[in-house]
């Protein structure tokens, strides 16, 4: 048995663990209503979400155009589009929200020969995208901190910032990452010298500030779309929930996703739905729901980027473009 499909199996079997236990916890009376959600639900606020995900992405194509920019690497955008959505697609069949990074990462790597400098656009990408989500979780919960149903996730979330903080306080202060040495020394695989390119071509953002907050700032509205998008997604399912308490929960929801225990986060997403909104007086099977529909509008969105690796994937191999 190889070492992926363990991984693999280990991952799909926690994400029906997961699902298990919600719908043991829910009740057979509860997973009856379950049909009736998509039955009363208004398709035009689910098509407005959709669309709004659609945007979302393609602002994270522009944002990785410009972090490919600073390692020279030329990437057009029709071609930064077409692999961000062929990731989005495949991140439905691999761990956590985070998969599909790795998709782009082997087609720029393929092409460019500049894997070190591939891998470190792809995972600051994903870091901005990951800060931003800490960023909006932070400044709501300033303007929720005195609503007793949140104060549980009030540490998680200050933590979380301080963290952040502490991280971009180490990126741009440690002069070419002092004290790390050591690491390329070592022979093994000629792990050393890999260690030392990669973070070699992740400093050359150090000198890019404009870029870097450029970024930031695309990935502050790609992250308030996604609570937007939840947003809709409840007012299609007729759920009455404060916006606020999705600029709340929602990022900490993704950061949560992100975390490669499961297959496209299945069963962590609902659950931590279910986990979060139910402190705010959500039903349990609302907020299930809520999370089963955020999960079907990534997938209707994601569908889009099958359908290009269906008509291109072959020829972005063999593309000058990437």
């Amino acid at each position: 048995m190889s070492k992926k499909f363990l991984f693999f199996a280990v991952r799909a079997v926690v994400s029906i663990s997961l699902i298990w236990l919600l719908l043991f916890n829910l009740g057979r009376k509860n997973l009856q209503e379950f049909p009736t959600y998509l039955q009363n639900a208004s398709y035009s606020l689910l098509a407005v979400a959709v669309l709004l995900f659609f945007i979302g992405v393609t602002f994270s194509a522009l944002r990785w155009k410009k972090l490919l920019e600073v390692q020279d690497i030329e990437l057009k955008f029709g071609g930064a589009f077409s692999l961000t959505f062929i990731g989005f697609f495949f991140s439905n069949f691999l761990p956590g929200v985070v998969g599909g990074d790795a998709v782009k990462f082997y087609y720029v790597a393929r092409n460019s020969h500049k894997k070190s400098a591939s891998l470190a656009s792809v995972l600051l990408d994903r870091i901005l995208g990951l800060s931003a989500l800490i960023i909006i979780a932070f400044i709501s919960l300033l303007f929720g901190l005195r609503l007793s149903e949140i104060q549980e996730i009030v540490p998680f979330v200050f933590g979380l910032f301080i963290l952040l903080l502490i991280s971009l306080l180490l990126f741009f202060n440690l002069k070419n990452f002092s004290g790390l040495e050591r690491f390329f020394r070592i022979k093994f695989l000629n792990l050393g010298e890999r260690i030392k390119r990669f973070l070699d071509a992740l400093s050359l953002y150090r000198g890019e500030k404009r870029i870097l907050c450029l970024a930031l700032f695309l990935s502050l509205i790609i992250q308030t779309l996604m609570v937007v998008i939840t947003y809709f997604i409840s007012l299609s399912f007729h759920l009455d929930i404060s916006f606020l308490y999705f600029l709340l929960f929602v990022p900490v929801i993704i950061l949560i996703m992100s975390v490669p225990i499961s297959i496209s986060g299945i069963g962590v997403r609902e659950g931590a739905f279910f986990l979060l909104f139910r402190t705010v007086g959500v039903s349990e099977i609302d907020a299930v729901a809520l999370g089963l529909g955020f999960y079907l509008v990534t997938i209707i969105t994601s569908s889009f980027g099958g359908i290009i690796y269906l008509l291109k994937g072959e020829a972005l191999k063999k593309s000058r473009e990437v």
